[in-house]
Parts: C-alpha cells; sequence; structure tokens
C-alpha cells in the first residue's frame, strides 16, 4: 500500500508539471505581456572547471524561518544525518565522512576546532543571503579539508535607501513554533541591519517501538529545544572604492536530548550550546585589482549533563521509588580561534584572473569532565597561503591552476594542488565540459587527537586525490529553461579517520589505510510559464559507492559501504505560482545505509525510505506591504523512518507560516 502511495505521489507531481492549468483553471488572468528582454551574463572566469550550486531566493524565502539542515534536506541530494528534531544535523557529501564538509561563513570556518564539525540545525536559514555548495574539490578555492566539498554561507550589502522590515511567524506540530524579525536601514553610505530569530518545540511526537510481544506507541520524551540568536549587521561605504563591514552573530541553544527508541526508563539528558562570531572586514576596488583583510573571533562554549534515574525494584517485583540520580557526565567544551585573511585578486580583460590569499588562524581549546576530574587545554596553529590562476585560452578553453599551502604548529606541512579545465562544445549552445585533478587533505580534530578517554595523538592527516568531469547545458526551448549538470568522479582517501570500538569499553580513532569513493551526480532545473502559471521543476540524483579498501582490516570490512552512507539519495520538487498564489510538492528519497560489518550485517542495516511533503500558499501586496500565508504538510505519508539508528523520527507533521515585508 505504502508503495502505491509513494508512485501515487510521483505520477501526481509529474501530471502537476505537465498540466498545471488543472490546478488553477478558475483564477483570472491579469498578466501583462511585455516584449521579451535578453540578458546575457558572463560568468566569473574563477568559476571555471568548477561544479557550483547556488540555492535560489525563493527557495531560501521558503525556509527562511528553518533550519540550514532541512534547506538542504528538502533541496538537494546531499545527506542529512538527521539525530531528530531538536538534536544535532551533520552533512555528509559524495559518501565522505561529516568532518569532510567545510562550512564557511563570510570567509569564516564554521567548523569545530574540538570536532572538525558543524551541526547544521544551529544554522538559521534566515540569516544569509546566499547560500552556495561547492562539491569536491572545488572546496578548495575556499578553505583545505573539505574532503566532500563546501558550503559557503555569506552576508550581502545592498545600499537601498530607507527603512525596511521582515516579520515571520511559524506555528507546528508538537507545540512548536519559531519566528523570524529583520530591520533594514541605509543610505548612500550606511546600512544597519538587525535579525533575530528564535525557536521553542516540545517535540513530544508519538512513534513506535519495538516491545518483546511486538511494537507499542510511545510519545518521544525529553526532546525540547529553546534557541534564540541575532544577527547586526553594520556597512560603511565612504566612497565607490571601498567598502567596510561589522558583521556580529550570536545564538544560544538549550535542548535536551531525547533516549534511543528502546531504552526504558527515566531519561535526562542535556546540552547547551553558545556561540558568538564577529568579522570586521575592509573591502578595496580599482580598476584592475581588489583587496580585503579581515579579522575574526569565533567562540562557542558546548555544557552537556547526563543523569541516570534508576529502577529499584523489590524481591516481589514490584518498582520502588526512584533512585538516587546517578551523574553520569557533566562536561564542558570551550573553544575560542582568532581568523585573519588577507587576499589579493589581479584581473585583465575577463581573460585572467590572479588569487592570492593569506590565512593565519590561531584556536584555543578546552575540555572539561567534572565527573572525572580529567580533560585537557589545546593551542593550535595554521597558516595557509592559496595562489590561483584563472586563463581564458582563445573562446573556448579556459584553464584553472592553483596551489594551497598549509603549516599546521610551524612542522606539519601539506601541499593541495589543483589543475582543472573547461572546454565550451559549442559555438551557439551553453553547453561545456569540465574536469578537475586535485589533491586535498585533512588535520585531525582536537578531539580526534586527545579526547580523554580514547584520543590518538599519532593520527595522520587525511589526504584524497580527486578526479572528476562533468557536463554542464543550458537550453531554451519554447519559452522553457533547462539547466543541467552531470558528474562523474572518483576519490582516494588515504589515512581515514574512524572511530571504532575498543575492548575497554570506550571509542577510539584510527587510520585507514585507504578508502574508495566514487561515484555519478546528477541535477536538473526546468524553469518557465505554461497557462500563466510560474513553475520551477528541481531534480537530483547521486550514486555513491564508498568503500573500505585498506589491506590490514577485517575481512567483512573490506569492499564494504561504510556504515551510514547510502548508495543512492534523490530529490525532486515542482513550484507553482499564479497571481500571488503559491504551490510546492517535494520528494525525497534516501537508500539503504550499513551500521555495521559482518556475515548478519544486513539485519541491522537501515531501510531506504521516500519522503514527501507538500505546501500551499498566499500572498498579496498592498502598497509597499507584502504578507502572505502558507500551510505545509511534512512525511505526507507518514513513514517509519530513521535517519540514525535507534533515533526517532516524526510522522506526518503540519506548520502554518506568516509573514509580512515592509
Amino acid at each position: 500500500m505504502l508503495k502505491r502511495l509513494h508512485i501515487f505521489g510521483l505520477i501526481s507531481g509529474a501530471v502537476l508539471a505537465l498540466f498545471p492549468e488543472f490546478a488553477f483553471s478558475q483564477m483570472m488572468d491579469d498578466t501583462v505581456k511585455i516584449e521579451e528582454v535578453a540578458i546575457y551574463f558572463q560568468r566569473d572566469i574563477s568559476e571555471a572547471a568548477m561544479n557550483i550550486i547556488e540555492i535560489d531566493s525563493l527557495t531560501k524565502s521558503h525556509y527562511s524561518m528553518s533550519a540550514l539542515s532541512d534547506l538542504l534536506a528538502s533541496t538537494s541530494s546531499i545527506n542529512i544525518r538527521d539525530y531528530g528534531p531538536g538534536s544535532i544535523s551533520t552533512v555528509s557529501m559524495r559518501g565522505s565522512g561529516s568532518s569532510h564538509t567545510v562550512v564557511l561563513w563570510n570567509g569564516i570556518n564554521l567548523n569545530s576546532p574540538l570536532t572538525g564539525q558543524a551541526d547544521f540545525s544551529l544554522i538559521p536559514v534566515g540569516f544569509t543571503d546566499k547560500i552556495v555548495v561547492k562539491p569536491g574539490a572545488s572546496s578548495l578555492q575556499d578553505k583545505s579539508g573539505g574532503l566532500g566539498g563546501c558550503v559557503n554561507l555569506e552576508n550581502q550589502s545592498g545600499f537601498e535607501k530607507g527603512l525596511g522590515a521582515k516579520l515571520g511567524q511559524e506555528f507546528a506540530s508538537f507545540r512548536s513554533n519559531s519566528g523570524f524579525a529583520g530591520l533594514k536601514w541605509g543610505s548612500e553610505k550606511w546600512i544597519f541591519g538587525h535579525r533575530f530569530t528564535y525557536t521553542k518545540a516540545e517535540n513530544d511526537f508519538p512513534f513506535w517501538r519495538n516491545i518483546p510481544l511486538g511494537k507499542e506507541k510511545v510519545k518521544q520524551e525529553n526532546a525540547a529545544v529553546d534557541q534564540y540568536g541575532f544577527l547586526q549587521e553594520i556597512y560603511y561605504r565612504p566612497n565607490d572604492k571601498n567598502l567596510l563591514s561589522l558583521i556580529v552573530w550570536h545564538d544560544n541553544t538549550d535542548r535536551e536530548i531525547p533516549p534511543l527508541k528502546n531504552y526504558q526508563g527515566k531519561h535526562d539528558e542535556q546540552q547547551q550550546d553558545i556561540s558568538t562570531r564577529a568579522v570586521l572586514k575592509w573591502q578595496a576596488y580599482r580598476k584592475h585589482f581588489s583587496w580585503h583583510i579581515q579579522s575574526a573571533i569565533v567562540n562557542k562554549d558546548l555544557d552537556y549533563q547526563l543523569y541516570h534515574h534508576p529502577n529499584l525494584y523489590s524481591s516481589l517485583g514490584d518498582e520502588l521509588p526512584l533512585g538516587e540520580n546517578i551523574v553520569a557526565a557533566d562536561a564542558t567544551n570551550s573553544s575560542t580561534s582568532f581568523l585573519n585573511q588577507g587576499a589579493f585578486t589581479f584581473s585583465k580583460k575577463k581573460n585572467f584572473k590572479l588569487n592570492f590569499k593569506l590565512d593565519v588562524d590561531q584556536h584555543r581549546a578546552e575540555v572539561e569532565n567534572k565527573v572525572s576530574q580529567i580533560g585537557f587545554v589545546k593551542h593550535r596553529n595554521e597558516l595557509s597561503a592559496f595562489v590561483g590562476i584563472y586563463q581564458r585560452i582563445g573562446p573556448k578553453l579556459m584553464l584553472v591552476l592553483m596551489g594551497r599551502n598549509n603549516f599546521l604548529d610551524g612542522r606539519d606541512y601539506h601541499f593541495a594542488p589543483l589543475l582543472g579545465f573547461e572546454y565550451k562544445l559549442h559555438e551557439h549552445r551553453d553547453w561545456s565540459l569540465k574536469g578537475n585533478l586535485a589533491r586535498n587533505f585533512r588535520y585531525a580534530s582536537m578531539n580526534d587527537l586527545y579526547y580523554i578517554p580514547g584520543g590518538n595523538p599519532d593520527l595522520k592527516a587525511e589526504k584524497g586525490i580527486s578526479e572528476e568531469l562533468s557536463l554542464n547545458a543550458l537550453e531554451k526551448l519554447a519559452g522553457q529553461k533547462i539547466e543541467l549538470n552531470l558528474s562523474a568522479y572518483s576519490s582516494q582517501i588515504s589515512n581515514w579517520i574512524l572511530w571504532t570500538p575498543t575492548q575497554f569499553g570506550w571509542w577510539t580513532p584510527e587510520n585507514k589505510e585507504k578508502v574508495m569513493s566514487r561515484g555519478i551526480e546528477t541535477t536538473l532545473r526546468i524553469t518557465g510559464l505554461m497557462a500563466q502559471i510560474d513553475y520551477t521543476l528541481n531534480g537530483g540524483l547521486s550514486l555513491s559507492s564508498t568503500t573500505n579498501e585498506s589491506e590490514g582490516d577485517m575481512k567483512e570490512e573490506k569492499g564494504e559501504q561504510l556504515i551510514y552512507v547510502p548508495k543512492q539519495t534523490a530529490h525532486v520538487d515542482l513550484s507553482l505560482k499564479n497571481r500571488g498564489y503559491s504551490f510546492r510538492y517535494a520528494v525525497d528519497y534516501t537508500g539503504i545505509r550499513h551500521t555495521s560489518y559482518g556475515s548478519n550485517s544486513s539485519f541491522y542495516d537501515l531501510p531506504a525510505y521516500f519522503l514527501h511533503s507538500i505546501s500551499v500558499g498566499k500572498n498579496v501586496i498592498l502598497k509597499n506591504t507584502s504578507a502572505g500565508i502558507s500551510f505545509q504538510v511534512n512525511n505526507l505519508f507518514n513513514v517509519d523512518f530513521e535517519s540514525i539508528r535507534q533515533r526517532a523520527m516524526p510522522g506526518r507533521n503540519y506548520a502554518v507560516k506568516l509573514n509580512v515585508e515592509i
């Protein structure tokens, strides 16, 4: 039955794409036809040989009160490892690990120096103006360590005069509500902006769990989240050649961490995350060159507590009052980073470009376990120099050569080069072939090296060699714009860092000799106008094989897909707009994932699943004010699924969104 519903959902979406007039046949036609205007845009030569995916403004607006993890899960084939509402969410690109995805905000690295990861559930979409995904070696242009790729978040200035405001409110299932407020004032020389967001949710959704005689339906417990944050922006433009900016982002999240699905008993686990980031930047522009310098400070504090409440039983089996709380864990993690960057760009006649960047970063991390009275304080200094050369040769060929030199604590040196090309396949059509060969690396995080117990100070840096070839095509047919990208990639990573259990009861990281990742990615985007309805159809498919090829490992591990890395992910979404009405239908697919190795490992595999969502909305414009309302249904067919083993996920749920823009 469920399979039929999945098929029905896909067919319905296709029918609406082909015959959208059925959905809006009763609407009046008030469209004013104007003469077609052709706009030609010459892409920046520094994007040659790179696969760059920019999230469009319509999608960002739809997810303006959501976390970045929700946006990427519903609009791309990127694998999101979600521990449940209110819990952490990490990203895996091209079959890599969560720490292999670099997250940058205005050039600042958001990955924790302790864990090496970024929690995407703590990044509000409404705090960014531009979201760009760079899979694979394209990330080298911004930072080393992105063996899987890079996600770039940017705030942008626009010197419009006057005062503007945005307000948004969302009410959702499981006693969840969130809000967004933005205020901006601008003149010819100044911009002041303030954004505020909050989320409060109980996340007490029902789910099924296994019991000895079958299954029982229970409510999620200890899963509440209380989060708020603000972003302050100041831009000053003394003249057309200089721009100064100061951006401060602070967020505070208190969240309860729910127990595993089959855990029975009193559970009390909680975590508080407090982060403050500030960046001061000076940009200068001249005729053939530009430069910028910036300094930033990033401070992150994490407090974690876990209490056990043992149930005591009498000799007759009767439950006695709860015993005294046992403090199982009480830990604090704190890190402070000072990040400094200088960059210089020279360009001439759009045929040649030279980029140079120098990063000088200092990190301090402190970890303390108050129960065991152990911890560590560590420092690390990182120096990185980048050079990129971009040259157009004739009307069809562009070549790219770049290299990044890194020093860790003045001695651990690594060089990451990239050689790429882009070739225009047709004189009158926008078809191109891109390719690159690159080497990348990632240093072990501080937790990998020093965590107590289990840290391994002998870990080597991960090294990756990757190849990529992609076909890009842009066509206009009968008023439709069709964008197609097809990419094939291969990557060999040596010294892959993987945490494994020990005989002593704790986990420890070790280097795997060789891990191979290869696959195919394709994206398709079609936009157009049919029967007075604007439509956009987005789709993507990722086929990835990531296997452990190390000679010294156990036989059952060699050649097997790494745990929690699906071989297939896909998504498709259809958006329709007419006279202020909007409709969106999205389907996301995640394939089977291993959670263990061995002869019976398939028993522990997480099943594949489809997730459907649908939303309808209405937007009205009155003079200079725009107001809208939308209703959304997530997990439309109430699928019972797991992103992480034994972590409960919600079934069908609903949300109502209100927004006003002045």
